[in-house]
């Protein structure tokens, strides 16, 4: 069923299940370690880009499809 055709109470009801399981699972995670919660902060995933990795992972991508990547620094 496309998400357009979901009532609004059911999409809420879904939104409240989602937030639900993500908080079981970092529960479960700290009991499971037994070390304590540590906030990521609420700019965590806006400062988590990482340019190196984002180049690594274009080039294995690039490379699974066969071609062979060389990266040259672009003149200034």
């Amino acid at each position: 069923m496309p998400c357009s055709a979901v009532s609004p109470p059911a999409a809420a009801a879904n939104a409240q299940t989602a937030v639900a399981h993500c908080l079981l699972v970092a529960a479960w995670h700290v009991l499971a370690t037994r070390t304590p919660y540590h906030d990521l902060g609420g700019d965590y995933f806006l400062n988590r880009d990482n340019p190196d990795h984002h180049r690594r992972r274009a080039i294995a991508q690039l490379e699974r499809l066969g071609y062979q990547v060389t990266l040259e620094p672009r003149a200034a």
